[in-house]
């Protein structure tokens, strides 16, 4: 059994021993924080006996192992924690905070009934798909979309910019990943913009290197920054890249 525990160190004026929450049965993928210090930890569980509050988005687990979002205090106290996912295997692996407090979350869904509100995509496609959801500053749902095509997705990475819109990276194994229509590599890697409201603005996959995407940022002027590794051909060892998306 896995116990996450939520460390809040105290300052040095402040002596004292830090606050921790644990989460049992919790396997962490991303941590954040907004303006006024909240912490907000996602990952997946498998355990029935996950904390969750009162008047959580989804109290129970539902399939395999679920997402779960937690939200706490900059003191270390929880405020919401919720499971999210379906019938099947849900994860969460990227998390962002925009300037209104929302809650971005990005991650993979092998689930026919994930809760979908406001969605770009609202089935899934293939065997897998990405997921992305934005909660609001108290856990409810703004939107929540499926995001791939006919074979096996997954979101890795997450950012939001200024206006809330986020930006996503993972892979595909799709032709017919959402914006594309074709797929150069039999594993792509791609960036997504969704704007605030979750539509589409831009889905971008290389045509000329088979890249592996792990992280992306994005700066005020709106560019994203992608890294991970690439590969010319087949036979082309990996090597580390950094690559820069003009705004829209």
């Amino acid at each position: 059994m896995k116990t996450l525990l939520i460390l809040c160190l105290a300052t040095a004026a402040a002596a004292q021993l830090p606050a921790i929450y644990p989460l049992e049965g919790a396997t962490p993928a991303a941590v954040a924080t907004d303006a006024q210090g909240n912490i907000y930890v996602v990952g997946y569980t498998s355990s029935t006996n996950f904390p969750v509050t009162a008047n959580a988005l989804q109290p129970t687990l539902k399939g395999n192992s679920d997402a779960f979002i937690s939200k706490f205090s900059p003191a270390g106290d929880l405020v919401w924690s919720t499971y999210f996912g379906g019938s099947n295997d849900d994860s969460a692996a990227a998390v962002a905070i925009d300037p209104a407090g929302n809650i971005l979350v990005a991650g993979a869904t092998s689930s026919t009934d994930l809760p979908v509100l406001n969605a770009y995509q609202s089935s899934l496609g293939g065997r897998g798909n990405a997921f992305v959801l934005k909660l609001d500053p108290t856990g409810k749902i703004r939107y929540s979309t499926y995001l791939g095509g006919s074979q096996n997705d997954e979101a890795y990475g997450l950012a939001v910019d200024s206006a809330g819109a986020a930006y996503i990276t993972g892979y595909t194994q799709s032709a017919n990943f959402p914006g594309q229509t074709s797929i150069a590599f039999p594993n792509q890697g791609f960036v997504v913009k969704l704007a605030a409201n979750g539509s589409l603005v831009y889905s971008y996959e290389p045509t000329n290197a088979q890249i592996s995407a792990s992280a992306i940022a994005v700066d005020a002027s709106g560019s994203a920054y992608i890294t991970g590794s690439f590969a010319e051909t087949a036979f082309t060892i990996n090597q580390a890249f950094v690559l820069k998306l003009s705004p829209d």
